[in-house]
């Protein structure tokens, strides 16, 4: 597939052969902005980030550390300027809120200009409702938010709902500012004013992150220190693959999110070029379209690929697609569960997955890559540099535990102590291989399991994500905690008839799917029709930022239908 190019500020040609400069790697107790000062004195020429130039095809447009550190100061000091903070030696950092809908590229090099500058950023998904950003603010109390052109109505929608709800005179109300553009960033030369070390009171709270909210209604926020991100981003170099001089196609990468901030900090430990989509491509924004990122790893004749599982899943439905992933070192993977169907469809035809498995409280849990398992592709390595520890249940299934290390790993959320020791337990249910010894794979989430009243258990993952792959199903949700029997309510999709005949004949087309499926189960574990259920075009389900079902809230929001299921038997 793609060449190990290197690398000079510039363009050049993917089919030409232009010498690589050695990479020479950082010490590891460096905090993640002082390794790009690093880089800047000894790796200048190393290339960070390419793209397609627009201005000639077949050629790339390729930023050094020679440039994208000038940059990254600057974006430091224009922010710190625009909020009235210009001296990063103030004992309590600044916390600013970014919410933006960019290219990842620039975003990036904000984040990292924030981080050098002393300022602590909170990040906040450009997906959400004016609502949710606006108890976000009230949590982080932010002094400001740095916007995109694009977003900036939904922000100061925000900052007026928290006016209009004020409860307290303490109650920080944040003032809304413009981002720096691109070419503020990047304006064509390498001159710049080196900012000052900050404060080394930054370290204790150095970056601000939000959960998922895959679970509840309004995410958590979650304070990063540098230790935490030093650890994180040195736990690269336990992958299974040298990442060295290859290009990784991160044009999708969102680094408002846990993985995508574990690539964009991995980078300059490991010595991988980051593959973007052009900056001065107006559609190349993040949240990025799918059809973009599959163009821009061909263009950018990458080795190695990222993606969300929904990009995955919808490209494994066209063979030139896979026969092109096929081709790549690796396709890692993040953030949520890639179904079975597609997964099993990806690698038989020779896509090598690796499944990269971790949560925003504890970092990686998984190595970055593990070895690629063809036809085990779902299980991985644990990360040789946390200390974790995994309970054993009953039902032969495991609960991993992630114990907090001073002065190393020290994880942002302890919730619970294992044997004197602050720890953090993920919730989620491993399962070791049968026969290949270290591996796991994910399962389920431990309050997502259904104990029927005979005691028996269901993982209702397996059975919804079979279910996805009919067409008339979008989404279904299994139900039946304590009951004698599993239900499921079903979200058609979109297109599906709104008439009742119409939707009646749809109903028993979708039963008639799962009584197929019933049929492959064990006999406990069958949904039975006295508790199937259609969802209502006027109670759709609800989704978490990973495009995840809340089913806790969706089966909330039908208890009464739920309850009837059950009492109909009586």
């Amino acid at each position: 597939m793609g060449q190990a190019l290197s690398y000079f500020s510039g363009s050049f040609s993917t089919v030409e052969q232009v010498p690589r400069p050695s990479f020479v790697k950082p010490p590891a107790e460096l905090d993640i902005e002082y390794v790009f000062d690093f880089h800047h004195e000894n790796n200048p020429h190393y290339a960070v980030f390419q793209h397609p130039d627009n201005s000639q095809t077949g050629v790339q447009r390729v930023y050094t550390y020679a440039e994208v550190v000038p940059a990254i100061h600057r974006a430091g000091r224009i922010i710190g300027e625009s909020i009235g903070k210009t001296e990063p030696q103030y004992s309590v950092a600044p916390v600013v809120a970014v919410f933006a809908e960019i290219n990842n590229m620039t975003y990036a090099t904000h984040l990292l200009g924030l981080l050098r500058a002393g300022i602590t950023a909170f990040l906040i998904s450009p997906r959400f409702h004016s609502a949710v950003i606006a108890e976000l603010l009230r949590m982080a109390r932010p002094t400001h938010v740095l916007v995109s052109d694009s977003l900036r109505h939904i922000a100061v929608q925000a900052v007026s709902e928290m006016y209009a709800s004020k409860v307290s005179d303490d109650e920080v109300i944040p003032v809304v500012v413009d981002l720096p553009s691109h070419g503020e960033l990047y304006p064509g030369h390498n001159n710049f004013e080196e900012l000052p070390r900050h404060h080394e009171n930054f370290a204790k709270n150095s970056l601000i992150v939000h959960s998922s909210s895959s679970t509840s209604s309004c995410p958590k926020i979650i304070p990063w220190s540098s230790n935490y991100i030093r650890a994180n981003s040195i736990g690269i170099e336990y992958s299974d693959v040298d990442f060295e001089g290859k290009i990784l196609g991160g044009q999708s990468a969102e680094f408002f999110h846990t993985a995508g901030l574990y690539i964009l900090f991995g980078m300059p430990r490991a010595g991988f070029v980051m593959a973007v989509m052009s900056p001065e491509d107006p559609r190349a924004v993040i949240p990025a379209n799918r059809d973009m990122v599959f163009e821009g790893y061909k263009k950018s004749e990458i080795n190695i690929g990222w993606a969300s599982p929904r990009f995955l899943e919808a490209w494994s439905k066209e063979p030139d697609n896979i026969e092109y992933l096929s081709n790549l070192d690796c396709m890692i993977y993040g953030g949520s569960a890639l179904s079975k169907a597609a997964g099993d469809k990806l690698t038989s035809n020779g896509v090598k997955l690796c499944n990269a498995y971790g949560a925003t409280e504890v970092g990686a849990i998984s190595k970055f890559v593990s070895e690629p398992q063809t036809t085990d592709w779902e299980y991985f390595n644990l990360n040789p540099g946390i200390k974790y520890e995994l309970l054993p249940r009953e039902d032969g299934l495991y609960e991993a535990v992630i114990v907090y290390q001073k002065g190393y790993h020290e994880i942002p959320v302890c919730e619970v102590e294992w044997k004197g020791k602050p720890a953090y337990a993920c919730g989620d249910l491993l399962i070791p291989h049968p026969i290949k010894r270290d591996f796991y794979k994910v399962i389920g989430r431990n309050k997502d399991m259904i104990l029927l009243s005979s005691g028996q258990a269901v993982n209702p993952v397996d059975i919804e994500d079979a279910l996805r792959v009919h067409t008339e199903i979008k989404d279904a949700v299994v139900f039946g905690q304590g009951r004698p029997f599993l239900g499921i309510l079903v979200s058609p999709n979109p297109s599906a008839p709104v008439m009742e005949k119409e939707r009646d004949a749809m109903s028993a087309r979708i039963w008639e799917v799962i009584e197929e499926y019933n049929k492959t189960l064990p006999e406990f574990s069958r949904i039975r029709k006295e508790a199937y259920l259609i969802s209502e075009v006027e109670r759709p389900f609800l989704y978490g930022e990973k495009g995840l079902s809340k089913r806790s809230l969706i089966l909330d929001e039908y208890r009464k239908e739920v309850e009837r299921c059950y009492m109909s038997i009586l």
